[in-house]
């Protein structure tokens, strides 16, 4: 017999391989890349610009207001830093509580009790504790009509919303006894064989999209069966299923509250609580705070039952408050353990993991992806085939406790309007790529090829993902999680890989992993055999901005020592700008200090600080009248006598270095005058400097040039009043 996963509508013996998957051992150099896929060859992006784009796509519960930055400021708009307490360590702090369903059956489904399992007759003391705490919900009366009118009913909802108690207790309800359980693989068409007596049956998650079955022909074969042997028969199904009106009912899930107080007064009937103690006992901040979250049934029951048992001494308080935490932790490993959750959702769940907050299209799209990849880790002989209209949008977002709300992406058109689909519980995300990573090794080959695909791809959101999943990989298991991600993609000659590792290691910074400074050490004076390295950990310090500073200027001065090639060169520019930026103090003195040392640190000094000087306050490309005031010249506004000596030993420097170097210093120089027209503040603040620059009739001159050149052959008024302050120095 089959499993679920290799019935015939989802997969089928192979002939020949699958073109959508490649052959075991093929690199990912040996593939074409697909439609999606990102030129890897390009030039990387300037680091300020992929910063932004890392800030704006990584999950934002990354990330929390006033915390380090990515990109050393440099990234205009709201600026925000990691919290690290949500992603280090276990979730449940305190005593663990272990959510369990009691019952004799197997399963999870049911109001505290469940009822997957074999098939058999349903013990008659399980019906009668299911009948004590059973409630009812709104959809219950409406099925129970049905179920008496036409022997039959079929509860179409989502799992985990009780549906399958709800069967138990309308077939009791009508006296249907005893009942019985058949097995949900027997298919549609081997239902009618199984109703051999009179008494009630309860067929579970019945696949009946998949199977297309409960034709009108089958359902009036159905109901003449039951008749003739006067039997009741209740069928679970999913949300999607199609079926005709008259014979099912939409399933909606009784209130959380509502179970827990059954719960909890079964739980205290024996010590005669009485209605204002079991109130005062809902009035706890744990209750309260597990009743505004997203629980199911079974989650309830179990909380009720724990609430009860604080109520007797047998169990203090913090285990009230992490109950949540570990009902979230305990729903991950049902998804990825069950085999009633099939391959094809558990590969959406792991794709929603990596994508949440993000466009549903995109997790879909993605997690067919990783369907095929795991299908074949799974059933190697088989070739999975993806459901193309099926199954809805509601039905897969039920399964995941998630919903959709109203976002924005910021694209390189401009910020566009999505539907984002999240978890409800924030720590979902994170304890589902852990259990898959740390409990199921056996889906690693898959999972890393996808999100080496996923770095391959050419949308900026779905790269930052993959880097940003990487790293939280590499929180509970770092020696795998850089083996086998993070250490290929620094190794590899294609920049858009090795940017792909410098973002996993910047976010693995950020979220606390002690061994990154290390790392990125290591790389930047020990990359022999490993070229590429160098240039990885070099981008990845000008990520981390200020969280690094100190470590970062000095593996950027020995990287800059050691013959570094063009690509390098260009980064190290990069990287010591955005540190100088992210730190100016230490910035300043850093670079003053290279201006005495090695002629490789004096070059990259100036080129560093001239390329820092150009923007403006927000990360604008080039300096205009209508920016802001340039943010160096709030350097020298807001600095100490220290800072201001630097500022004065760079630009003096600068414009005396050779032809290239003080021409940029004149042209920084001169977009700096036009800057300040409609500042006063800045105004003065730039003709105090250049009163400090002006030490020599030379230098003098060199800046009244430039103040008499510039504009249309008439100087603008604020230069004309610069002019003024030069002439007054040098009268002076």
């Amino acid at each position: 017999m089959t499993t679920k996963d290799e019935a015939p509508a989802e997969a089928k013996p192979a002939a020949q391989k699958s073109s959508e998957e490649p052959e075991d051992g093929a690199t990912e150099e040996s593939q074409e890349p697909g439609e999606g896929s990102a030129d890897k060859d390009a030039p990387p992006k300037p680091t300020w610009l992929a910063a932004l784009e890392l800030m704006e796509h990584i999950p934002a519960d990354l990330f929390s207001h006033g915390g380090a930055t990515f990109g050393g400021g440099l990234v205009a708009g709201a600026q925000h830093g990691v919290s690290g307490g949500k992603v280090d360590g276990d979730v449940v702090q305190g005593p663990k509580v272990v959510v369990q369903a009691m019952g004799a059956l197997g399963g999870s489904d049911a109001l505290g009790m469940p009822v997957r399992g074999a098939s058999g007759e349903v013990p008659r003391p399980l019906l009668d504790r299911l009948a004590d705490v059973f409630q009812e919900g709104k959809a219950f009366p409406a099925a129970l009509d049905r179920l008496r009118a036409s022997r039959f009913v079929v509860l179409r909802g989502a799992s985990g919303t009780g549906r399958e108690t709800a069967a138990l207790m309308l077939l009791r309800r009508v006296g249907a006894t005893p009942i019985r359980r058949l097995a949900h693989d027997i298919g549609p068409s081997g239902i009618r064989d199984q109703l051999t007596s009179s008494c009630g049956y309860v067929l579970c998650d019945l696949d009946i999209s998949r199977t297309r079955g409960l034709h009108l022909q089958l359902l009036y074969e159905l109901l003449e069966v039951l008749e003739s042997r006067r039997a009741r028969l209740v069928i679970t199904t999913n949300e999607s299923a199609a079926l005709p009106d008259e014979y099912h009912v939409d399933w909606v899930a009784p209130e959380p509250n509502a179970v827990l107080r059954a719960h909890l007064a079964t739980g205290l009937r024996d010590l005669g609580t009485t209605e204002e103690e079991l109130a005062k006992l809902e009035e706890l901040r744990p209750v309260a705070d597990f009743l505004a979250g997203d629980h199911r049934p079974r989650e309830a029951a179990g909380f009720g039952a724990l609430l009860a048992a604080h109520h007797r001494g047998e169990a203090d308080l913090s285990e009230l408050e992490h109950f949540g935490a570990a009902a979230v932790e305990q729903r991950v490993r049902d998804w990825l353990t069950h085999a009633d959750t099939r391959l094809y959702d558990k590969a959406f769940l792991i794709a929603l993991a990596t994508f949440d907050q993000a466009p549903y299209p995109i997790a879909a799209e993605l997690g067919d992806e990783l369907y095929l990849l795991l299908h074949r880790r799974a059933h190697p002989g088989l070739v999975a085939e993806i459901p193309l209209f099926r199954p809805s949008v509601a039905e897969r977002l039920a399964l995941a406790h998630a919903r959709e709300r109203e976002a924005s992406e910021l694209t390189a058109w401009g910020a566009v309007r999505h539907k984002a689909v999240e978890f409800k519980d924030e720590e979902t995300a994170r304890l589902l790529l852990s259990e898959i990573w740390l409990a199921h090794p056996s889906t690693r080959p898959p999972l890393v090829r996808w999100l080496r695909q996923l770095a391959d791809d050419g949308r900026p959101l779905v790269r930052a993902r993959a880097a940003s999943t990487a790293a939280r990989l590499a929180v509970g298991d770092l020696p795998s999680a850089m083996a086998l991600l993070v250490e290929p993609w620094a190794n590899a000659r294609e920049f858009q890989r090795r940017l792909a590792a410098a973002n996993a290691l910047a976010v693995a910074q950020l979220t606390g992993i002690p061994a990154v400074p290390h790392i990125l050490h290591e790389w930047c004076v020990d990359s022999d055999g490993h070229p590429h390295r160098r240039w990885t950990a070099i981008r990845a310090y000008a990520l981390l901005g200020s969280a690094l500073a100190k470590e970062g200027l000095r593996d950027v001065a020995t990287v800059a020592k050691s013959e570094p090639t063009e690509p390098e060169l260009e980064q190290l520019v990069e990287t010591a700008e955005l540190l100088l930026v992210q730190d100016p103090p230490a910035g300043l003195a850093t670079f003053a200090r290279w201006l005495d040392a090695e002629a490789e640190l004096r070059s990259l000094a100036l080129a560093a600080f001239l390329s820092a000087a150009d923007r403006g306050s927000q990360g604008a490309d080039r300096l205009d009248a209508s920016n802001s005031t340039p943010r160096a010249l709030e350097w020298w506004r807001a600095g100490t006598e220290t800072s201001r000596a630097a500022l004065v030993s760079l630009w003096r420097a600068a414009l005396s270095s050779d032809l290239d170097t003080s021409e940029a210093a004149l042209d920084v120089m001169g977009a700096w005058a036009l800057s300040v027209e409609r500042s006063p503040e800045a105004e003065q603040a730039l003709g105090d400097l250049l009163r400090a620059l002006a030490m020599s009739d030379a230098d003098s001159r060199r800046l009244g040039h430039l103040l008499r050149t510039l504009g249309d052959g008439t100087p603008p008024p604020v230069a004309v009043r610069l002019l003024g302050i030069l002439q007054t120095r040098r009268s002076s």
